[in-house]
C-alpha cells in the first residue's frame, strides 16, 4: 500500500508539473500573440524608405483664406496630413473631431496639421473657412487646402501613400523634418492617437536637440 507521504509528494509533483504546463502555454500564447500583432503592424519604417521624401517645392495649393499655399512652407517641419471633404457628415467629421483633441493635447508641440480636401469642386477656400471655424481650427498650426484634384491625388497617393478620392479613409500621415512619412496612424484607433502624439514628440524634438 501507498503510504500518506508517498501520496502527498505525488500529489506535489503532478500540482507543480501542472502550474510549470500552464506557464509554459501562457508563454507560448503571448509570444504568438505579439508576433501576430507585429505582423499586422504596417512596415512604415520600409514604406517610407522605398517612398523616399516628399518633394514639396514640386506641390502649391489654396488654403482657407483663398491665399496660395506652397508645400515648401513646411520644409524642415513636423506635419501631419489627413484627407477629407467638407460635406460628409460622419466619417470625416469624426477623423476631424479627433485631430481637433490632439492639436489641442499638444498645444506646445511644434507641429503643423493639414487637411486636404478630395473633393476641391465643392470645398471652395470659402465653404473650407466655414468648415474651419466650425472645428475652430487655429489658423497657425491647422490647416485646410484646395487645389487641383490630380495635384492632390499625385501628393497623396505617390508620395504619401494615402488614397485621394472619396473613399472614406481614417489615416493620419506623420511627415518628419527630413519630410520623410515617418507613419500612419488610425484616426479611430485610441492606441494608434497614443503613438502617434508621442512620435510628433520625438519628431518635434529632434531639431530642438540638434541646436543645443
Amino acid at each position: 500500500m501507498t503510504s500518506p507521504a508517498v501520496k502527498a509528494w505525488t500529489s506535489f509533483l503532478l500540482a507543480a508539473i501542472g502550474l510549470y504546463g500552464s506557464f509554459t502555454l501562457w508563454k507560448v500564447y503571448k509570444a504568438e500573440k505579439a508576433s501576430a500583432a507585429n505582423q499586422r503592424q504596417p512596415a512604415t519604417a520600409a514604406i517610407a524608405a522605398a517612398v523616399g521624401p516628399v518633394p514639396l517645392e514640386k506641390f502649391a495649393f489654396i488654403d482657407s483664406e483663398g491665399e496660395p499655399f506652397g508645400m515648401e512652407k513646411l520644409r524642415g517641419k513636423v506635419w501631419v496630413a489627413s484627407y477629407f471633404f467638407a460635406t460628409c457628415p460622419g466619417f470625416c467629421l469624426q477623423m476631424n473631431q479627433e485631430i481637433a483633441k490632439i492639436v489641442r493635447d499638444l498645444s506646445d508641440e511644434e507641429v503643423t496639421f493639414v487637411s486636404f480636401t478630395v473633393d476641391p469642386e465643392n470645398d471652395t477656400p470659402e465653404a473650407l473657412k466655414a468648415y474651419a471655424e466650425h472645428m475652430q481650427a487655429d489658423g497657425k498650426r491647422w490647416v485646410f487646402l484646395t487645389g487641383k484634384q490630380a495635384e492632390i491625388q499625385e501628393l497623396g497617393q505617390q508620395y504619401l501613400k494615402m488614397s485621394a478620392t472619396k473613399e472614406h479613409n481614417d489615416k493620419l500621415v506623420l511627415v518628419g523634418r527630413d519630410a520623410r512619412v515617418h507613419g500612419f496612424f488610425k484616426s479611430r484607433d485610441t492606441q494608434a492617437v497614443t503613438k502617434l502624439k508621442r512620435e510628433i514628440t520625438e519628431c518635434a524634438g529632434l531639431h530642438a536637440d540638434s541646436e543645443k
